[in-house]
């Protein structure tokens, strides 16, 4: 026999071999024993429970008071949250009150009884180890030696408290020590054990009543005394082992939780904060769970929680049940789309989820974990792996129980997960997109009309340096209401005033009222609009109604930069992402609008600034642009920039072309006053960034929180210390309170009016709010603790705060207790420097001042002195249940812990507009604060009901038909913004989206149809929304991307060039005109004929150009070929000044031309160099061969403009030149019909990159 400690257990041994051990147990049976009755009764402990019932009294039963909130909503949905919680609000003052009583109250009591229950759970033990070293008398001398030897040998285990812990759950363990006990026997001790179990939690009980009396600490005596064990040992034990080794008893309130979710699968219970629900339920549930099913089955428990709380409920399963007595194994899951799953890995995936199952542990997961292995099914099956498929089937189809931890936060009806599907295109009209928004954003920061309209009642600024953009937040509400009209149109108006370079055109409809009510008006179509429009121009149109009269702008700028949105630069994708709390960006979420994500984007770089390698690739992609484009870029950047660079600094940077990208000194120059440059950001955001991070995919496999509630059977559940949401839950679960708990919300508003305090935070000296300055008031207001829900420390990293809040306590905390989000961890900083994990600092928890950041003022749990004060600040759109938590985190409010409140003055003066206007006169409390806080949960949950609703219908759709669930990507401007936005009621906006159903064949009498279209009808009637996508978040898994560099080299077909006709260029020096050339010539508008781009262009009548027959024909077959690739470049001009002609010559010709008129002895002609005459235009020299006075034909800007459109210019020296180049493309459109026909010259050419920002780009932007 082997020692069982050594020994695998038969879950171990099965996992390693594959089969379980032959080990056979050794019975005495010969020489089996009774023991006598233990020493202490059995119903000892019941007995002194009960008999705490005596020191403790029952108060008066209060009227209560009438419930102190207003809220006058309108809608179904507002006048039953208001009146649930005037329900909890009577319900909790309807709840029986106790005290202590006198007698209870005294030390000498509790010590007394500590003294007779450590005297008989030392009896227990000793009764224990005693018969588990009896022989029976009868035993034969070489057998009591055997087992003596064995003992002395430790072969045979010695018994300590850990096995009695051991042995209460499995009471074979017994006969391990002894086996020459009898069934009787060992049913015997394990009733002792069970006892002794017991004695230990109630002298640990006892231990805290001396505590709490000793320190007069009487509200949680009065709690330790109320709390009494109200389920069986013998049903439950192991609950009874977690009580011994957690130093706790399970509370009435916890055990009714449990047993409620235990007994009502589907259910979700709410239970205030502090109570227990992770560190005490979750626990429970999984002992009684985990491993088996109602019926004795094997079935996995599986636990979904967020994934900020993940690694730390993790860390406490691990500590409490795994590295325990209870030895529940800890599984977990994470998945994401990179994992290439192979038939093997998905069979291991089956096997440990088997035996974690069969072992009794728990599968741990965040929600993502679970969605996006469902969505590697449909990818997998898109891909045709059907194995793979079916082995995924069988994973999914072992039986399973769902817990879900924080399960209002869990099925929140905004979260999404989406695996992208197929290769990725660009953003469809993506260059007009990101161009708009940077006009916009340009408007807005420059415009001294727009800054009138803006007011600190419904907008925050706040300046910056010269170059940079300044920070711009609108606040929602009555008053930006009032104004937004205004600003969409004064900001059409600046940009039809003076339109910049992009947008030179829309001075053309600057008294266009169709024009600017589509542009600025929701309600209008894209009918009202003029036809003919070109498409590019349309598609700036749709994107400027989309950012104004959409109001894309006005819910981007809305929106807290650091908050809740902003860039996280650790990850692949540079766009902004959803912030999930302050300074925490969500890890893979992406904004679902893409215009959204683009005006985020540029506002985020705005603010944060340029890194060092983003401004050397901005430099970089400026210095490969054509010279001119550089200078007109860099003049503004530098224009912008020169107020802050000293005049020693600026010879070495007024000018692009003394950039040297080599040189280091000046990168670092260039970073000082460029880095926060917002024309500098917008070029490197429009350049180098949004062409490759904007790409779309066509279609995508979607799955949301209705997909989480999902379990075959039905055994779902969770718990919540809030209920505001039960409303949004998908249907699979029911929000079903207890009775005793309808109190929840009550007890919380009552203790938030028992804390009346309410603050307004001072504007600095230079009117905005600065992070430092809530650090300064919580060190001046002498509170223990800071609860940030509402953000206001935004900017700044939680170990900067640390530190400056250690320096402004003075010594009066040992030290700043505060969570490293780059460890993951909680950490204390001391006066000595060092910043330790909780831990293991030798600071104590309860002796340090808590900062708890805006992502820790949920589920985070640290232990404050019972007198401590926190304050919590409040932030913009702050609705119940975030208060509710964040004041949850004093876990012993109302017991000596207290707190206040902090806000903005920009929250403030919400809080007082629903203030009544005689209440407006006094101070503002925490009531005025409650009413602000339920009229933003009432808004938020009527808000919920669409994408709630849109959201189960997805599931029913695609639940059970995966060829359904591939959802095809629309993002074209089109699509978002040609239809008018009309508000309607959420119930017609959800019954028209069933009718689409009907239509494509679904069973409109399916369950869940029936309830969601009652649920919208009921809730929907009387709110009203607009149908946008605005606020869509969702998280994106892409498959692994890949760069891949592409050069694309056009082939032309191979061709010979055409033999040139000789004629007799002699006559060329003295012919009066082109008419006494031998030779055959052509017009322009000829040659011009055959090509395809240029075919119909014609030049004005009065120019008088020809071409020779050898300048046009330049290949063999030219008549079968397209010669827009092969025309020739001009090269030599002749001219006739007589009949004012120009004619031109191939290179050929040139030559021979040449030669003649060196030989001729007079000429009436003139011969010119193109490339001269074109530079030497405005100068006195004529550039003419040979020198004479300079023709009238030379001297004439049209000819001249006429050739150089021709061969693609772009750009043009003189002002006669470009009024020239304007009457020409007056001309070309009256002719065409359209001005823009002249561009192919440039695109004929291959002179497109020097089109942008030319004269001729100018001159059709403006047209």
């Amino acid at each position: 026999e082997q020692n069982p400690r050594r020994l695998l257990t038969g879950d171990e041994e099965l996992r390693c071999f594959g089969l379980r051990g032959g080990g056979r147990e050794v019975l005495r049976k010969k020489f089996a024993m009774d023991v006598e009755e233990p020493p202490v009764p059995s119903t000892y402990v019941n007995d002194a429970e009960q008999e705490l019932q005596n020191y403790v009294e029952k108060l008066p039963l209060q009227e209560a008071p009438a419930f102190p909130l207003q809220g006058n909503f309108s809608s179904k949905i507002g006048e039953e949250m208001m009146e649930e919680l005037r329900g909890s609000w009577n319900s909790h003052h309807q709840e029986d009150e106790y005290s202590v009583t006198l007698e209870g109250r005294q030390v000498e009591l509790w010590e007394g009884k500590l003294e007779d229950a450590r005297a008989c759970r030392e009896q227990m033990h000793q009764y224990l180890v005693d018969a588990l070293h009896l022989f029976p008398t009868d035993a034969g001398a070489s057998d009591a030696n055997i087992f003596r030897l064995r003992m002395a040998s430790n072969l045979v285990p010695k018994v300590t408290e850990r096995d009695f812990l051991r042995a209460a759950i499995q009471p074979e363990v017994l006969r391990s020590f002894n086996p020459f006990l009898s069934p009787k026997a060992v049913q015997q001790l394990h009733e002792a054990v069970l006892l002794l179990l017991q004695l230990y939690v109630w002298e640990d009980k006892l231990k805290r009543l001396c505590i709490h009396a000793k320190g007069q600490v009487y509200p949680m005596l009065l709690q330790e005394l109320l709390v009494t064990r109200c389920w069986e040992v013998q049903e439950h034990p192991e609950w009874l082992v977690f009580e011994v080794e957690e130093g706790l008893q399970i509370r009435p309130v916890q055990y009714e939780v449990a047993r409620k979710l235990i007994k009502d699968p589907g259910c979700v219970v709410q239970l205030n904060m502090g109570e227990g629900k992770t560190r005490v339920i979750l626990p429970m549930l999984i002992l009684h769970w985990a491993g088996k099913g109602e019926l004795g089955e094997q079935r996995l428990l599986r636990i979904t929680a967020l994934t900020s709380l993940i690694n730390e409920l993790f860390d406490f399963l691990h500590r409490h049940l795994c590295a325990s007595v209870l030895q529940r194994k800890i599984f977990t899951l994470p998945f994401h789309r990179d994992v290439q799953l192979t038939e093997e890995d998905v069979k291991v995936m089956i096997s440990s989820m088997e035996f974690c199952s069969r072992s009794g542990g728990v599968l741990l997961v965040a929600p993502e974990h679970r969605l996006s292995l469902q969505l590697k099914w449909h990818e997998l099956r898109l891909q045709g792996e059907h194995a793979l498929c079916e082995l995924l089937d069988q994973f999914f189809a072992l039986p399973s129980r769902d817990c879900l931890d924080e399960s209002d936060e869990v099925l929140r009806h905004k979260y999404q997960l989406i695996y992208a599907v197929g290769s990725p295109i660009p953003l469809p009209e993506g260059h007009e997109r990101w161009t708009v928004a940077t006009t916009l954003l340009r408007v807005l920061h420059n415009s001294q009309r727009l800054r009138d309209l803006l007011t600190p009642e419904n907008s925050v600024t706040e300046p910056g340096d010269c170059e940079a953009f300044h920070l711009i937040r609108l606040v929602p509400g009555k008053e930006l209401q009032e104004i937004m009209l205004q600003v969409r149109v004064r900001i059409v108006e600046e940009l039809m005033e003076d339109p910049p370079y992009d947008f030179a055109w829309l001075k053309n409809f600057r008294d266009d009222v169709a024009v600017v009510m589509f542009l600025t008006g929701p309600e209008a179509d894209e009918t009202v609009l003029p036809e003919g429009i070109p498409q590019d121009r349309l598609a700036v149109m749709l994107a400027l109604r989309g950012f104004l009269a959409c109001s894309v702008l006005e819910h981007c700028l809305t929106k807290r930069h650091s908050v809740e949105y902003g860039i996280r630069r650790s990850h692949g994708k540079r766009l902004a992402v959803p912030y999930r709390a302050s300074n925490t960006p969500s890890e893979r979420s992406e904004f679902g609008h893409p215009d959204c994500a683009i005006l985020l984007t540029l506002l985020s770089y705005f603010y944060d600034g340029l890194s060092h390698f983003e401004l050397r690739q901005a430099f970089e992609v400026l210095l490969a642009c054509d010279e001119s484009i550089q200078e007109d870029h860099y003049d503004t950047w530098f224009r912008l920039s020169s107020e802050r660079i000293p005049p020693e600094e600026r010879p070495t940077l007024e000018r692009v072309s003394m950039v040297d990208l080599s040189n280091e000194n000046q990168l670092e120059v260039l970073y000082t006053y460029f880095h926060k440059n917002y024309e500098t950001i917008a070029f490197w955001v429009c350049q180098c960034l949004f062409p490759s991070e904007t790409a779309q995919y066509p279609q995508k496999l979607l799955k949301n929180a209705w997909h989480l509630a999902e379990n075959p059977d039905g055994l779902v559940g969770g718990f919540s210390g809030t209920d505001d949401n039960h409303r949004a839950l998908p249907l699979q679960v029911t929000q079903e309170n207890l009775t005793e708990l309808c109190g929840t919300n009550g007890k919380m508003v009552k203790t938030i009016l028992d804390n009346p305090e309410f603050h307004s935070l001072e504007l600095g000296e230079d009117g905005h709010l600065h992070w430092k300055m809530v650090l300064t008031a919580a060190a001046t207001r002498g509170v223990d603790a800071l609860i940030d829900c509402g953000a206001l420390t935004a900017g700044a990293d939680n170990a900067k705060i640390a530190g400056e809040l250690l320096v402004l306590m003075e010594g009066k905390f040992s030290g700043v207790t505060f969570f490293d989000t780059s460890k993951k961890d909680w950490m204390i900083l001391d006066y000595h420097g060092r910043c330790l994990p909780k831990k293991s600092s030798p600071a104590r928890e309860s002796e340090c001042f808590a900062f708890f950041d805006e992502a820790r003022s949920r589920g985070a749990d640290l232990k404050l002195a019972m007198t401590a004060r926190a304050m919590v600040t409040v932030g913009p759109k702050c609705g119940k249940d975030k208060l509710m938590q964040a004041v949850g985190r004093m876990r012993q409010l109302g017991k000596g812990q207290s707190l206040e409140f902090i806000a903005s003055p920009e929250v403030t003066r919400k809080v007082q507009d629903l203030m009544t206007p005689t209440d407006r006169f006094g101070e503002v409390t925490s009531k005025d604060l409650l009413e602000w806080v339920m009229a933003n949960t009432v808004r938020a949950a009527e808000e919920a009901l669409t994408e709630w609703a849109k959201q189960g219908l997805l599931f029913t759709k695609t639940h059970g038909n995966p060829e359904m669930a591939v959802l095809d990507e629309t993002v074209e401007l089109k699509h978002f913004y040609g239809d008018a936005l009309v508000s309607r009621e959420v119930s017609e906006v959800i019954g028209e989206e069933l009718k689409v159903f009907e239509q494509a064949g679904a069973d409109l009498g399916h369950q869940l149809l029936n309830e969601i279209r009652h649920r919208s009808e009921k809730y929907g009637a009387g709110v009203h929304v607009t149908a946008s996508v605005l606020d869509e978040e969702y998280e994106r898994e892409l498959q692994v991307e890949k760069e891949v560099e592409k050069e694309v080299e056009k082939q032309l077909p191979s061709v010979k060039p055409l033999p040139e006709v000789d004629w007799d260029l002699s006559k060329l020096p003295c012919a009066k005109s082109i008419k006494d050339l031998p030779s055959k010539v052509l017009t322009l508008p000829k040659i011009f004929a055959s090509t395809v781009s240029l075919k119909g262009i014609h030049f004005p009548p009065h120019l008088r150009i020809f071409a020779t027959e050898n300048f046009h024909q330049t290949i063999l077959g030219h008549q079968n070929l397209n010669l827009d690739d092969y025309l020739r470049p001009v090269d030599a001009v002749i001219v006739f000044p007589e009949s004012n002609e120009l004619l031109l010559l191939s290179e050929r010709e040139a030559d021979l031309a040449l030669e003649a008129f060196w030989t001729a002895k007079s000429h009436r002609n003139v011969f010119t160099n193109w490339a001269l005459w074109r530079n030497s235009f405005s100068l006195e020299i004529p550039g003419v061969l040979p020198v004479a006075s300079r023709p009238s034909v030379l001297q004439d800007a049209s000819a001249l403009v006429s050739i150089q459109a021709f061969m693609g210019d772009t750009r043009f020296k003189e002002e006669a030149q470009k009024k020239e180049l304007q009457d020409l493309v007056n001309h070309v459109e009256r002719e065409c019909g359209d001005a823009r026909a002249i561009k192919e010259f440039v695109n004929v050419r291959g002179m497109m990159h020097r089109f942008e920002r030319s004269d001729l780009a100018r001159i059709l932007n403006s047209r």
